[in-house]
């Protein structure tokens, strides 16, 4: 998947970190819908994952399940 339906931007190089997750996930009816990796002390400058001005550092909190569409039917995953 290279795009989302509601988002004319590429998927971010950063999800490809947690792609095989995502995939499970989508593998089982659950939609994601909204995911970052896990990110400690990565400098601003890293190609994946790196934002802002030079000689920063990245950190985020992982987030790949917290905002999903999924049916009825998998209500008791």
């Amino acid at each position: 998947m290279t795009s989302l339906p509601w988002n004319e931007e590429t998927v971010a190089a950063e999800t490809s970190l947690i792609k095989e997750k995502l995939e499970f996930l989508n593998s089982k009816g659950i939609l994601t819908i909204n995911s970052q990796p896990h990110v400690n002390a990565a400098p601003s400058s890293d190609p994946m994952v790196g934002w802002g001005g030079p000689g920063g550092y990245i950190y985020q909190k992982v987030n790949n399940n917290n905002n999903f569409w999924t049916t009825y039917f998998n209500k008791n995953l």
